[in-house]
């Protein structure tokens, strides 16, 4: 092989080198803009439409001193307040829930015992799974619910007062699985004053990566 060849098939070799990292950073590019439109969604739309809840977010929190979990295997990442924990982790070939609380505090539900929010990943895999918008319907068919269902750029989130309290999103942008965050112990006025504002906050700093 002369000089001239070799040349030739260096340069025809970095040449494809180079567009194959082109179309690499273009689909990074395209996933990140994908997953900043779900982000910003969850964040415009983390406050219920109704006035009991808007009364309820007058007081502002200051998030500032918050921790972070991150979930690097599913992607996803929320802030939970310094002065709860990450309590339970559960997770098994349908679904993974991680519970949060106040540090030393349980809430009784119904003559047990409940974490304050948990937040679930759902797998799409599953065969049991029901759909987030035919869970919501039969739930409201037993429960005083109110739904609010949230579309921007083919995102949807319901979120959902009365039968608890959440959201849950069922597609993620290259996320295989349905997200949802909630809290079941507001049964009183005092756990609802403490508890709703920071499951808000939580709602408002998820994101996906």
């Amino acid at each position: 092989m002369n000089n001239k060849t070799q040349s030739i098939i260096t340069s025809l070799l970095f040449f494809i080198l180079f567009i194959g990292l082109v179309i690499c950073a273009y689909h990074i590019y395209t996933i990140n803009k994908e997953l900043d439109i779900a982000n910003a969604k969850i964040t415009k739309y983390a406050i219920f439409l109704n006035e009991e809840n808007a009364q309820s977010l007058k007081k502002e929190i200051d998030t500032s001193d918050w921790e972070t979990y991150e979930n690097t295997r599913y992607g996803f990442s929320l802030k939970y307040p310094k002065h709860w924990e990450k309590r339970e982790e559960f997770a098994d070939d349908t679904s993974l829930s991680i519970s949060f609380s106040e540090v030393g505090q349980w809430y009784n539900v119904e003559g047990g015992t409940e974490n304050a929010i948990v937040v679930s990943v759902y797998f799409k895999d599953n065969p049991s799974l029901v759909h987030a918008k035919k869970l919501l319907q039969r739930r409201s068919e037993h429960y005083d619910m109110h739904i609010e269902n949230q579309i921007k750029d083919d995102i949807t989130v319901y979120f959902y007062t009365g039968f608890g309290e959440g959201f849950i999103i069922p597609d993620i942008p290259h996320h295989h699985y349905e997200f949802s965050i909630s809290s079941n112990v507001m049964n009183t006025d005092e756990i609802t004053r403490k508890v709703r504002p920071v499951l808000h906050e939580m709602m408002r700093s998820v994101r996906f990566f």
